[in-house]
């Protein structure tokens, strides 16, 4: 049953978009629609890439990317999330535990040899699994990190160069338990540039609303959009359509 389904605004129908028994393996997590009408998807052992005409892109024999090396590795149980920069160089959140909790950055080419892993960043607190990754329209990358330790659920902001990868001012934008935890997906409004964050805790199943201050690189809170219900538990993704 793993495949990807097209489904109308208005919930008025549905219809299966792609079906790859050999490349859809394992769970599905996250995926990012390129430009070029190309699809990314992270599942648990790596990331795949389908062109706009449904084709599988490959290196070699293997996913797009997959057991990336040198500092991103081991990379291979628990891809969660993806984003690109703004060159398509890829950002990967992999949430096993640590050392290997960490976000890499890959070839926009995909993965090949260990010169296709760019930068990695382990998380900053191996009690801290990042759970989604987003480039926010400044450039900026923000990751998520959920924890069973209360301390440890966090919103954490990178500045990755998009040509050296060089990763710099990395920044605790946002941690109040009280309102971030367990954070599983994270959506920004291409009008606004609100931040959008739904929790994935039992207790705290909301999606959370904030504003990114570029200066401080930090998190402002400025309301909840909707409360905990039973349609929100365990979002894995979002989107923020224009209309």
């Amino acid at each position: 049953g793993r495949r990807l389904d097209l489904v109308m605004k208005d919930g008025s129908g549905v219809t299966t978009y792609l079906v790859n028994s050999g490349a859809l393996t394992g769970a599905l997590r996250s995926m990012k629609r390129l430009s070029d009408g190309s699809l990314l998807i992270a599942k648990t052992t790596g990331i795949e890439k389908f062109s706009s005409t449904k084709a599988r892109v490959t290196q070699g024999a293997n996913a797009f990317i997959n057991a990336p090396g040198s500092s991103c590795s081991t990379s291979t149980t628990m891809m969660v999330g993806l984003d690109t920069l703004s060159n398509g160089k890829v950002v990967f959140a992999h949430a096993a535990a640590a050392a290997n909790n960490k976000i890499g950055v890959v070839s926009a080419a995909g993965y090949v040899t260990t010169a296709d892993c760019l930068a990695a960043q382990t998380a900053p607190s191996t009690l801290a699994l990042p759970t989604s990754v987003l480039t926010h329209s400044s450039g900026r990358v923000l990751v998520s990190y959920g924890s069973t330790t209360a301390a440890s659920n966090s919103i954490y902001s990178y500045d990755i160069d998009p040509s050296t990868t060089l990763i710099t001012n990395i920044t605790n934008a946002y941690s109040d338990v009280a309102v971030l935890n367990g954070p599983s997906a994270m959506a920004e409004d291409p009008v606004t540039g609100l931040v959008y964050v739904a929790n994935g805790s039992s207790t705290a199943n909301s999606i959370e609303r904030f504003q990114f201050n570029l200066s401080s690189r930090q998190l402002t809170r400025t309301g909840t959009t909707i409360g905990p219900s039973v349609y929100t538990r365990c979002i894995s993704s979002m989107k923020i359509l224009k209309e």
